[in-house]
C-alpha cells in the first residue's frame, strides 16, 4: 500500500497549499471536496445533478465513517459558488504533483532505456456558451455545438498522461512547446502526420529529446523526396528548410538562423503501403531499422485514451456552461485517468502479495474499465487522511477485482455449458 500512502499525502499537501490561496476563513467546502465532487459528476450520468452528486458523496463517507465537514450536505449553490473561487490551475497541480510521485515510487516501464511518449490532439464538442469565448462552429456547416481542441501528452507505456492543453483553435502543431517542457531530456516522443516540421524538428533537439515523426505524404522537402525516390531504406541526411519555410518562420519570428539538423529517414511498409519515419534516433548499430515499426505503432495507445475519454467517460458531456468550469472538468478527468492507471498497474503488480484476496484470483489482470469504476465507487477512502481507509481502498480494490473475475468465470461456464451437446451429457 506505499504507493497509496504516497498518493494520499501529496493530494492532502497539495489541497492544503490551494487552500491557502483562495480560501479565506474556514469554509466547509474545500478543495479535497471540490475535486472529489468533479470526479463524481464527470463520471456519472450527465444527468445527475449537484444536488445527487453532494448526497452521494456524504452517503458514502457516512457508510464507511469518514469525517465530514458538517452533518447536513451542502447546497448544490454552495458547491457551484466554491468550485468557481478555486483556482484555475488547481487540479493541473494536483495532477502533476501526483505524476511525479508515482514516478519516484515506481519503475516506469521504458524502451531502450528512454521514456516513450506520444502528442497528439483530438476535437471536443463543447457547451455553446463558449462561443463568446472566443471558440468557433465548424466551417461549411450547421453544427449547433463550437468545438475546442484539446492536445495531450501520453506516456504510452505507463498508460499515464503528463499533460493537457485546451485550445479554442486545431493547430495541433502549436500545442507541442507547452508540452515538450514538461519532459526530461532523453525522452522520446512520438508524432503522428500532420506534426512533422524543420520547426518542431529543432525544437525537439533544443530540448535534449528525440523524436520519431511519420512524414506526411507528398513532403516536397528535397531531402524527404530524395530517399523516396531512392533504393535505401535506412538513410541518415542533413536536413534545412526549403525557402519558402525560411521565410513564414521569420515572418512568425519564430526563427532567424537555420541550422543543418542530423535527421535518420527509415523506410517501412505495411498492409496499406510504404511510408517514411523520420527521427532524431541516428545510432543505427543501437535503434535498429526493424524495431521502429512497433516503437511508432505504441502512439496507438494515445487513440485509445481519446476512445476511452469520449465513449467511457463521455469527456463531452459536461455539466459547466462556462470556459473555467468545462475546463476544470476536463482537468478532473485526466486525474480519474491518471487515479485509476496507477491503482490499475499497482493490482496487476503485485503478484501474491495481497492480504485481500487469494493468489489464483490475485493473478487475474484488473481491466481498465472495471478500475475504473472501482476507483470512483471508492474514491472517498483513498482521498481521506485516515490510514485505514487507506488500506480499505486497496482492499476494496482487490476485492472488486475478485467479484468480477468470479461473474466472467460463471459466465464463460455457463455459456460453455449451453452450447454442449445435450446428448453428449450422456
Amino acid at each position: 500500500m506505499d504507493i497509496y500512502h504516497f498518493l494520499n499525502k501529496t493530494f492532502f499537501d497539495s489541497c492544503s497549499k490551494i487552500d491557502k490561496s483562495w480560501r479565506k476563513r474556514k469554509r466547509s467546502i474545500d478543495t479535497k471536496l471540490i475535486v472529489l465532487f468533479l470526479i463524481k459528476i464527470i463520471s456519472g450520468k450527465n444527468n445527475h445533478g449537484y444536488y445527487y452528486i453532494i448526497n452521494e458523496i456524504w452517503a458514502e463517507c457516512i457508510r464507511e465513517k469518514i469525517p465530514l465537514p458538517q452533518h447536513k450536505p451542502v447546497s448544490a449553490s454552495s458547491m457551484c459558488e466554491a468550485r468557481m473561487k478555486l483556482p484555475d490551475d488547481a487540479i493541473k497541480t494536483i495532477n502533476k504533483n501526483i505524476v511525479s510521485v508515482w514516478e519516484d515510487n515506481t519503475h516506469p516501464e521504458t524502451w531502450k532505456g528512454h521514456r516513450l511518449f506520444a502528442i497528439d490532439g483530438s476535437k471536443l464538442n463543447i457547451p455553446r456558451g463558449l462561443l463568446e469565448n472566443g471558440y468557433k462552429t465548424p466551417k461549411n456547416t450547421s453544427r449547433h455545438y463550437p468545438y475546442a481542441m484539446m492536445s495531450c501528452l501520453y506516456d504510452v507505456l505507463n498508460s499515464i498522461i503528463y499533460d493537457v492543453d485546451f485550445v479554442n483553435h486545431n493547430n495541433e502543431r502549436a500545442c507541442v512547446e507547452k508540452h515538450l517542457q514538461c519532459l526530461d531530456s532523453n525522452a522520446i516522443v512520438i508524432f503522428d502526420r500532420g506534426y512533422f516540421s524543420y520547426y518542431l524538428l529543432y525544437q525537439v533537439m533544443q530540448n535534449n529529446l528525440n523524436a520519431v515523426f511519420r512524414v506526411q505524404e507528398g513532403n516536397r522537402n528535397k531531402a524527404i523526396r530524395d530517399f523516396s525516390d531512392s533504393n535505401s531504406d535506412d538513410l541518415i541526411v542533413s536536413y534545412t528548410p526549403s525557402e519558402a519555410v525560411k521565410s513564414d518562420l521569420r515572418k512568425r519570428k519564430l526563427l532567424s538562423e537555420f541550422p543543418c539538423l542530423t535527421l535518420r529517414l527509415i523506410k517501412h511498409t505495411d498492409r496499406n503501403g510504404e511510408y517514411i519515419l523520420a527521427t532524431t534516433l541516428v545510432e543505427q548499430g543501437y535503434y535498429e531499422a526493424e524495431a521502429f515499426h512497433d516503437l511508432y505503432h505504441h502512439r496507438w495507445n494515445i487513440e485509445e485514451l481519446y476512445k476511452l475519454s469520449k465513449s467511457i467517460l463521455c469527456i463531452e458531456d459536461f455539466h459547466s456552461q462556462s470556459e473555467k468550469g468545462v475546463r476544470q472538468e476536463i482537468q478532473a478527468h485526466i486525474l480519474l485517468l491518471n487515479l485509476a492507471r496507477i491503482s490499475e498497474n499497482d493490482i496487476n503488480h503485485r503478484g501474491n502479495d495481497s492480504d485481500c484476496i487469494d493468489s489464483r484470483e490475485n493473478k487475474q489482470k484488473l481491466n481498465f474499465k472495471n478500475c475504473l469504476f472501482l476507483v470512483v465507487k471508492h474514491l472517498s477512502l483513498l482521498m481521506q487522511g485516515i490510514k485505514k481507509h487507506l488500506k480499505s481502498f486497496y482492499c476494496a480494490l482487490s476485492e472488486g477485482l475478485a467479484g468480477m473475475t468470479q461473474r466472467v468465470w460463471e459466465a464463460l461456464s455457463t455459456k460453455i455449458y449451453a452450447s454442449q451437446n445435450p446428448m453428449e451429457l450422456f
